[in-house]
């Protein structure tokens, strides 16, 4: 069969205008990468642009804030008096099975009684016989009473969420053996030892001194949160434990800037992560969990500088906030505006709420040390005056230099006598003040509490009874 003249003339034609779609097809794709292309790096050269900015404005306002030079600066105790080097030979000299008997159930609701009340007999029989096991570790504890400060280094890890912070950690332990210390020095009556033990204790918090992260000063409170509870039960159990050098101690760590030290080594290793993120030492997935292996992964890295640039901005304003007087950094911190709405600064967008988090514990821990300061001016007051203050102002200048402010309010912590003590209160984070009271139920506000001297050593309630088995 033929091809007629009509289908000759008309199929060039056809293979002409296929021509034409094909080469429109391939030219519209090179024009999509060319564009996505451009508007990948007008996205990483905008980024680079802020980036530059933000790390100008930062080194203006904090000349050594890289990780470097701030841990270059950080204060180191004279030789010999560094109470972090302790801690590994305190670890490494307690028994392993350290802790592991109060963990049973049997104890479980008699660890935590109310500081006038005497522990249970089975609860310090198992005590004396850890401590016993630990004695050596106990014996280097005590030699915290001599260190009132610490240093360690800091090795950051390349994606420093993973850094390790063993020795830093062991200083709960720490705290555990001298806790019970404490309680047994008190039930012996070895008042010298009750008090070395108690500073020591606060001395253990305070050997992680400046380290620049949050979860170290965040042990820090913790640890100085038990120094205060002990604290509390020694004045509740043995009033004749010496009180000024431990009011003296007090005062000083109730000062410190904890949250500034956290706030600006956590800018300064955040940037490093950022870094390590640019750069390929990290992959993207180990921070931002599995990311899609197409076009739209691949420009998460163009966004990592303008991510970058924001984190850095957002955390030098939450330093900022934290160089503040306490009672000034709440409202400095909520008045960071939010980060743009954009899903590509997923890093910088968590930054503020963990700050916040931070920030909330230190507030709470130095209003507890703040309240202890002045529990211990007021008993001080009672075994001279053989009664309580009227007011706080009663306590200045012979036994405070001032009341301390209240870091929720900026006005002085309060103070209310009661029927079996005294109590000293901030109104903590709800402004609600039910600190005032001794009872255990009520303590959602830092508190300190005093017991009247025939409230004080009460004796422990009975054992509970054992569970009997439910008859066949």
């Amino acid at each position: 069969m033929h091809d007629s003249p009509a289908r000759r003339k008309t199929r060039p034609g056809r293979w002409r205008w296929a021509k034409r779609l094909v080469a429109a097809v391939v030219l519209g794709l090179v024009c999509a990468c060319a564009w996505v292309l451009v508007a990948h790096e007008r996205v990483r050269l905008d980024g680079e642009h802020e980036l530059t900015e933000a790390r100008a404005e930062v080194t203006d306002a904090d000349p050594d804030w890289t990780w470097e030079k701030l841990n270059a600066a950080r204060k180191k105790p004279p030789a010999g008096l560094n109470g972090a080097d302790l801690v590994p030979e305190i670890k490494a000299a307690t028994e392993p099975e350290w802790g592991q008997a109060f963990a049973r159930d049997e104890f479980a609701s008699r660890l935590d009684p109310l500081p006038n009340v005497q522990f249970a007999p089975d609860v310090l029989a198992q005590a004396r016989r850890d401590l016993k096991g630990s004695a050596d570790a106990v014996r280097l504890a005590r030699q915290l009473k001599h260190r009132p400060t610490g240093h360690r280094e800091i090795e950051l890890a390349p994606n420093v969420v993973g850094t390790l912070l063993v020795d830093t950690q062991n200083t709960r332990l720490v705290a555990d053996l001298l806790r019970w210390d404490v309680t047994l020095a008190i039930e012996d009556g070895d008042i010298r030892r009750a008090s070395d033990s108690l500073l020591a204790l606060l001395n253990a918090s305070r050997s992680i001194g400046d380290e620049p992260l949050f979860v170290s000063q965040l042990v820090r409170m913790a640890v100085r949160s038990v120094a205060v509870r002990y604290t509390e039960l020694a004045l509740a159990q043995s009033p004749s434990v010496p009180l000024i050098e431990l009011q003296a101690a007090l005062a000083a760590d109730a000062e410190e800037p904890l949250l500034l030290y956290g706030t600006r080594g956590e800018r300064a290793a955040l940037d490093r992560l950022f870094d390590n993120l640019q750069t390929g030492v990290v992959p993207l997935e180990e921070v931002l969990g599995p990311r899609p292996k197409n076009l739209w992964g691949w420009q998460d890295h163009a966004h990592l500088p303008m991510d970058r640039a924001t984190a850095l901005r957002r955390m030098t304003a939450c330093v900022e906030a934290a160089r503040r007087p306490l009672h000034e950094q709440a409202p400095a911190l909520a008045a960071i505006p939010e980060p743009p709405a954009d899903p590509h600064l997923v890093i910088s967008g968590a930054t503020l709420s963990t700050v916040e988090n931070v920030a909330q514990a230190f507030w709470r821990t130095s209003a507890q040390a703040r309240c202890a300061v002045v529990g211990i001016a007021c008993e001080r007051f009672r075994q001279q005056h053989r009664r309580w203050p009227g007011a706080l102002t009663a306590l200045v200048p012979a036994f405070l230099p001032a009341v301390p402010l209240d870091p929720y309010t900026g006005e002085p912590l309060q103070f209310a006598k009661l029927e079996s003590g005294a109590v000293v209160y901030s109104v903590g984070s709800d402004r609600r003040g039910d600190g005032g009271t001794l009872d255990s139920v009520s303590n959602t506000a830092p508190r300190f509490r005093l017991w009247n001297p025939d409230q004080r050593r009460r004796p422990a309630p009975p054992a509970p009874a054992p569970e009997r088995e439910p008859p066949p």
